[in-house]
């Protein structure tokens, strides 16, 4: 059985390809990162002389599911002017001959659940808690090797089993020993090559002697890697009711609260959530853009985050007070301990990609898209309405039946479409009493359609609702047409899960009676 942490080093000399590589990987972004990183990874083309452990971490490195930004000793998130100065301090540690270390740190994922640093079923790590016990654990084994004056980036990778740190040290001005060493022959791959007895077989000179060479020591020693896991396990493990409480704190009670409330269907909070949900319709991003840490919905955070505030104040004051009181006192434990020039533990606890407010946002926006959704087939139940009174096959009555039935269940669209007639006299007598309580009904629901045709009449402006019917029409097809999208990629989507011809054509002909070609779901 795996053990709970395992910790692995190798290392690369300046002239290597894999030095260089990492160094124009430092200036990637995070998603390229990830396409990238196993050509600059020492573990990712292990020999067979690795012991276990380090084959065991390569083959799991393959797995990569997500990769987090870079951090360094002093440094949560690298980028900017950061950037640009530790590429420039890995530049020159390759400059002046220093080796680059590649150190891999792995977590059984069931054991960081235990802890509180991870949560299995939302993939969620607390990111800034294993940060900073790393960074204590990496600094006693450079200690131990005698390279505190070196330079450093780590990285998060994600997998279904097992999360990582990855870790690249580098000594801009090299100050550990040289050795001398045996020079070895390779083959054109650049592998060394064996004799019959198995072992590296040395490169000779002209006169048949063995060639050396001078070069600053490698390999860690075994108990400098022992020294790094027992470190994290103890800080880790110390802190493990902290851990828990800030966790059953954040999940538990404050976001897990969240998902027993439909926050639309509350008073104080229904005019913000459909302000938001207008916000985002009307600039046309798409639904699956609804996500807080997008950058498409930059402009809307504040409004994201001021329902979270709400959320927060009105059900969970007491909760989020207690949270904060316990986030700072960890962060002022843990500037005592690891020092540092910044500590932006509660920042990033708060307000950090992973964080409470990123999690609350998200929540919300789940929320804003399940209306969205149900606006989406409430406009497709209206179109299907409409269409019956142009049908031969149905009687103007039992479309307008339908139509009442509708919006005596709630749908605004249908409230709309009633208002309309009854004020244009089309399919019913002009009355404008009945009008104004269809769009009175819109209104209520908060459509903002219905709003506008209550003010209107209500004004007595009645010579201007033309304008404004047509409006609405232009908007209704505009609606339909997306939702017939919709309902176009669902039907695609069935029909290539087919598998036999008479499934096919049967879904075929239900795709044909929907007025859609052959072209338009491929």
């Amino acid at each position: 059985m795996l053990a709970d942490i395992v910790a692995v080093c190798r290392f690369c000399e300046a002239g290597s390809k894999t030095f260089t590589g990492y160094i124009s990987y430092i200036d990637r972004e995070k998603a390229t990162r990830k396409s990238h990183q196993n050509r600059f990874n020492i573990f990712s083309r292990y020999m067979d002389y690795m012991d276990n452990d380090a084959k065991t971490v390569a083959d799991q490195t393959k797995q990569l599911e997500k990769i987090s930004a870079l951090f360094t000793k002093d440094r949560d998130v690298l980028n900017g002017p950061a950037k640009k100065d530790i590429r420039k301090a890995f530049s020159s540690a390759q400059k002046n001959g220093s080796n680059m270390w590649q150190t891999v740190i792995s977590f059984q994922n069931e054991y960081l659940q235990k802890q509180g640093l991870y949560d299995a079923a939302t993939g969620v790590l607390n990111e800034g808690q294993l940060r900073q016990a790393a960074r204590k654990a990496i600094g006693r084994m450079l200690k131990k090797e005698q390279l505190e004056n070196a330079v450093w980036t780590g990285a998060f990778h994600y997998n279904t089993d097992n999360i990582h740190i990855h870790i690249a040290i580098v000594e801009p001005e090299p100050m550990r020993e040289q050795r001398t060493y045996t020079v070895y022959e390779r083959d054109a791959d650049g592998e060394y090559r064996k004799g019959a007895d198995g072992n590296k077989v040395p490169m000779l000179d002209a006169s048949g002697q063995i060639v050396t060479r001078k070069a600053y020591k490698g390999v860690f020693k075994k108990s400098s890697i022992t020294a790094l896991k027992s470190e994290l396990r103890a800080e880790i493990e110390h802190n493990r009711e902290t851990y828990q409480n800030i966790t059953k704190l954040l999940r538990e009670d404050i976001i897990a609260g969240m998902n027993t409330r439909t926050l639309i269907e509350l008073p104080e909070f229904e005019e913000l959530m459909i302000r938001l949900h207008r916000d985002l319709v009307s600039a046309s991003v798409h639904r699956r853009y609804w996500n807080y840490n997008q950058h498409r919905l930059r402009e809307w955070k504040p409004q994201i985050n001021a329902l979270s505030d709400l959320y927060l104040q009105t059900f969970h004051r007491e909760d989020f007070a207690e949270l904060l009181s316990k986030l700072e006192r960890e962060a002022r434990r843990q500037s005592e301990a690891y020092g540092g020039s910044e500590n932006r533990y509660v920042e990033n606890m708060l307000y950090g990609k992973e964080g409470l407010y990123a999690r609350l946002g998200n929540a919300i926006l789940k929320q804003i898209a399940a209306y969205d959704k149900e606006k989406q087939s409430q406009i497709g139940e209206v179109k299907r309405a409409s269409a019956m009174l142009k049908s031969e096959s149905s009687t103007q009555k039992e479309a307008l039946t339908v139509l009442r039935d509708l919006a005596e269940h709630g749908n605004s669209f249908a409230h709309n479409e009633l208002g309309l007639f009854f004020l244009k006299g089309e399919h019913v007598e002009r009355n404008l009493s009945l009008a104004r309580h269809h769009f009175e009904e819109s209104a209520r629901a908060g459509n903002e359609f219905g709003e506008q045709m209550l003010q209107k009449i209500q004004s007595g402006k009645i010579h201007l609702l033309y304008g404004l019917v047509n409006n609405y029409n232009a908007e209704c097809r505009y609606q339909l047409r997306k939702g017939l999208g919709i309902l176009e990629r669902d039907l695609k989507q069935t029909y290539l899960q087919y598998r036999n011809l008479q499934e096919a054509e049967q879904l075929q002909a239900e795709i044909s009676a929907r007025g859609l070609t052959e072209r338009d779901v491929q």
